[in-house]
């Protein structure tokens, strides 16, 4: 019964055409498209670390303190486009000066969480200075930071 139906409906030239049209869209479907001007820039995660200890290591108390930043996946940078359209054709070409491509942008990675090892730690006011100016420093919730005694 099934294979009846179909045969009667690839008879008809204009349903094939149809099929065929159909079948190419849900092939395109399966392909990544590019969505908008990003890509990937380097975060440097170990400067803002190492910043972050040395102000950590200034409040007093606190004495020498390591730091530890998790970030979910990594920033982008929005490169600006000069895209010129001739009839069917579209020319698209990044906008460089000095030798660089032009940025409309750029969005940094999310903080996932923040480790501090800290000497003076184990005092519950230098704890709180510590999870304060690291709150205030990366603008994350206090959740998200864990201060820990160490040596």
């Amino acid at each position: 019964m099934k294979t009846d139906f179909l045969q009667s409906l690839l008879k008809n030239k204009n349903n094939r055409v149809l099929y065929i049209i159909f079948i190419i869209g849900v092939v395109l479907m399966l392909f990544p498209v590019e969505k908008g001007a990003k890509e990937s820039i380097v975060a440097e995660p170990s400067s803002e670390q190492e910043e972050l200890s040395e102000i950590i290591s200034a409040i007093d108390g606190a004495g020498d303190a390591k730091v530890m930043v998790t970030y979910y996946g990594s920033g982008t940078s929005n490169i600006v486009y000069d895209t010129r359209i001739r009839g069917d054709e579209t020319d698209r070409k990044a906008v460089v000066s000095d030798g660089e491509a032009v940025t409309a942008g750029e969005s940094y990675p999310r903080v996932k969480g923040v480790v501090v090892v800290a000497e003076g730690a184990g005092d519950d006011m230098v704890c709180r200075a510590i999870t304060n100016a690291v709150t205030v420093a990366l603008d994350v919730p206090e959740y998200k930071v864990a201060v820990f005694s160490g040596n």
